[in-house]
């Protein structure tokens, strides 16, 4: 082989390394870049998960008071139920009282004793 034939294969090689590092150096510029873009994208999603885990705390909490007043609204409704069912029982009791033999004669004692209240007080 002689001289300019091994400086061509040289100038070649040489070419292709320097090719091939200037590749790499393109390469790590680009992994570079790309790294900080994800780490700002990381950032980005880490802010927007802070965010969802607070309104989701929220929400948690407005959910368990719902369920709470959803508890206490259905304990009120069987108490008035209750209430409705006494007065009902009441009701009939005292159509019955009305209704007996006597119940005038008892309604005119209440007026009578009641006015017996009023002249005792003074106020007749």
């Amino acid at each position: 082989m002689n001289h300019c034939q091994q400086h061509l294969e040289h100038s070649y090689r040489l070419e292709t390394l320097e090719k091939s590092v200037e590749d790499m150096q393109n390469d790590e510029s680009t992994l570079l870049q790309n790294q900080y873009d994800m780490k700002e994208r990381i950032t980005k999603v880490e802010e927007a998960s802070k965010s969802a885990h607070h309104r989701l705390d929220n929400m948690e909490e407005q959910t368990k008071a719902i369920i709470k007043m959803g508890i206490s609204i259905e304990y009120m409704a069987k108490q008035v139920e209750e209430i409705l069912l006494l007065y009902k029982e009441h009701d009939g009791r005292l159509d019955k009282l009305e209704q007996a033999p006597g119940a005038a004669l008892i309604g005119y004692w209440k007026l009578f004793i009641g006015a017996g209240w009023f002249l005792d007080e003074g106020i007749f």
